[in-house]
């Protein structure tokens, strides 16, 4: 092991992909993708261009070569290395720069502002302190090749200011232009290197020991230097494949087109890394317009993966993925797991996502994602039998778990794949009672409590999607208004619920993008529709002439709103039990075979959070037939949460 020092220069030349030195540093296929932020990369220039603290030494590898170029495999300071090079190519896109810009250019409107506009000042100045005029960092900084344009500068500046105040006006800012040089500069700095030598087989090892102690790497990050020199596996599937290229194309475009050292130019033989982060792709690529295609967790298909082949997603689940890959036929794995997307997205999409013109609603929520997917994936073969009652099955399974405050953690998802937890036929009893419970402390919610919940928005989707009527452009309204809502509070000094469930309805909002100011039926009215359609299908009410003046005036009194809260809600109740009627059918036919009915209902799990997993969780009232004895679950209420615990 050998320590250098490079100067700024030399490590830019050799991050090139044709250095002009004898240096050459290219990326090793486990290193992690960029993670820094905006102002990570700031605080590293800042730190340079003071000279006063130390950025840290770059890890490199030293390739055995026989060519007369040093070659070097960059195992720690990709970030460092790629933001210099992003520096150097263009010092104008940190906000760093912009901020010594901004004050320059204050300087300048301070000195003149009295002659002319202050957007105007700016505007100049502007056309003049920006990588076109000034050039990259080579053009700006070491040439100073400004001093060449500074007839340019004067024809910017001529635009603006009359003839007495061109010279001076264009002299005062290539000053300051000499000024923004010095600041940006950062060329005295030097940057120490440790180069590594030895069997390329070790790399992996000097990552995960060098990384450990740093910016902390997701589990993934470190399994792509572990399994780096493991048996490699044949991908057949192209659209795999050209995935993992784009995955490396991605990386050497993050980091200014770096190059990306490749040992093997098999172009059908990978690692399991590689195959999981293709696959990946190719499924989200896949599913993009649903709500598959908006999980940004990177981690999410080995998580998966590890619950569709072992059953959880433990770390140690996630570590064997490699041996079981290799051994798992890849055309069956990916037949299996399509069709499990395409159920699960029929199922749920129009529950978990729902985009208005005025928000959007997403559930975000990977465990339950992945115990469904999982489900779905182990048992295909019993879903295909009747797929429209399951996906029914698999929407009320989902709301009953919004609906329970259950937690459950990676032991906890073990339990619900294993369980098939979301082919549970769910309790009625429980399920009427937990809808009842949300929506009455829903239409109590005053002050700064009252918002339109995500749970709110969840049941109004369900209810339209079995009423079929919303349109793909939809809104999201107060049935009755915000200004009468308001009128009436201040007038008698009190406080109503705006927000909740009870006064709330989604409505397709036709060619017209905003919010109706007039009532929401006589909105719907205008859009030609019936009555029977507007009450029954929008409102969900059925026959409710008792609180037309509250609907059609915006006529409101507080006992009598109360009561249209209550009268909607009990209805909105019924709408949704009879929406999942048929999943309710078993588990009251097991109502009269036990006296202990609700002990049995519900099975799930309850522990603490871990790392892993934050979901809500809540099963159903029945798993898979099996001759081994089904362990009870006792649930109690603690507070507001519903916890149940396994005997």
């Amino acid at each position: 092991m050998d320590v250098e020092k490079w100067n700024i220069e030399t490590l830019i030349d050799a991050c090139s992909s044709n250095p002009e030195g004898k240096k050459k540093l290219e990326i090793p296929k486990f290193q992690r993708r960029r993670e820094w932020k905006q102002i990570q990369e700031d605080e590293l220039i800042e730190t340079m261009r003071s000279n006063k603290i130390s950025i840290g030494a770059l890890q490199l590898f030293h390739r055995d070569t026989k060519d007369k170029t040093d070659k070097y495999l960059l195992v720690d300071g990709l970030h460092r290395a790629s933001t210099l090079t992003k520096y150097f190519n263009d010092p104008f896109c940190f906000n760093r720069t912009q901020n010594l810009i901004d004050e320059v250019i204050e300087e300048v409107i301070g000195k003149y502002k009295k002659s002319y506009e202050k957007d105007e000042i700016e505007k100049m100045c502007r056309k003049w302190f920006c990588k076109k005029m000034l050039g990259c960092y080579q053009e700006f900084i070491v040439d100073k090749l400004f001093n060449e344009k500074y007839e340019e500068l004067k024809e910017i500046v001529g635009k603006l200011a009359d003839k007495k105040d061109k010279e001076p006006m264009s002299k005062f800012i290539i000053e300051k232009t000499r000024d923004l040089c010095k600041e940006i500069n950062i060329s005295k700095t030097h940057i120490p290197v440790i180069l590594n030598v030895g069997d390329e087989k070790i790399l992996p090892i000097l990552f995960r020991r060098i990384n450990q102690n740093g910016t902390p790497l997701k589990p993934c990050d470190v399994l792509a230097a572990k399994w780096h020199y493991s048996k490699k596996i044949e991908i057949k599937n192209k659209k795999i494949i050209d995935n993992i290229k784009t995955h490396y194309e991605e990386m050497s475009n993050e980091n200014n087109k770096m190059d990306i050292y490749n040992e093997d130019s098999n172009d059908k033989m990978f690692t399991a890394y590689e195959y999981i982060i293709g696959l990946r792709g190719y499924l989200m690529g896949k599913y993009e317009d649903t709500f598959l295609g908006k999980i940004k967790d990177k981690e999410f298909m080995f998580k998966l993966l590890a619950c569709c082949i072992l059953g959880d997603m433990t770390k140690k689940s996630i570590d064997n993925l490699k041996d079981k890959i290799v051994e798992t036929n890849l055309t069956i794995l990916e037949e299996s797991l399509i069709w499990a997307f395409k159920f699960i997205t029929n199922a749920v999409d129009s529950m978990i996502i729902l985009e208005t013109t005025k928000q959007k609603m997403l559930i975000k929520d990977i465990p339950t994602f992945i115990v469904m997917i999982a489900t779905a994936y182990k048992k295909k073969s019993k879903i295909q039998k009747n797929e429209e009652f399951y996906k029914t099955l698999f929407r009320g399974n989902l709301l009953n778990c919004k609906l329970s405050d259950a937690k459950f953690n990676s032991k906890g998802i073990k339990l619900a794949i294993d369980e098939s937890k979301f082919l549970s036929l769910i309790h009625k009893k429980e399920f009427s009672e937990r809808i009842g419970i949300f929506m009455s402390e829903n239409n109590r919610q005053k002050g700064k409590k009252d918002k339109i919940t995500l749970l709110s928005l969840l049941i109004l989707k369900v209810i339209s999607d079995a009423a079929e009527i919303l349109e793909s452009e939809v809104e999201i309204g107060m049935i009755v208004g915000k200004k009468a809502i308001n009128t009436y509070c201040k007038e008698k000094k009190c406080s109503l619920s705006m927000y909740g469930i009870g006064n709330l309805c989604l409505y397709s909002s036709g060619e017209k993008k905003k919010k109706p100011q007039q009532s929401i039926t006589k909105y719907l009215e205008s859009l030609e529709l019936d009555n029977d359609d507007i009450y029954d299908k929008y409102l969900s009410m059925g026959d409710c002439i008792e609180y037309d003046d509250i609907i059609n005036d915006q006529e409101i009194d507080e006992k009598h709103y109360a009561n249209f809260l209550k009268y909607r809600t009990a209805c909105i109740k019924d709408k949704l039990i009879d929406i999942f009627s048929e999943c309710f059918k078993k588990a009251e036919e097991s109502e009269s075979e036990s006296d202990e009915d609700d002990s049995k209902s519900d099975s799930g799990s309850e522990s603490e959070e871990d790392d892993d997993s934050n979901s809500e969780s809540d099963s159903g009232s029945e798993s898979d037939s099996s001759n081994k004895p089904k362990k009870k679950v006792v649930i109690k209420q603690v507070g507001s949460r519903t916890v149940m615990t396994k005997k």
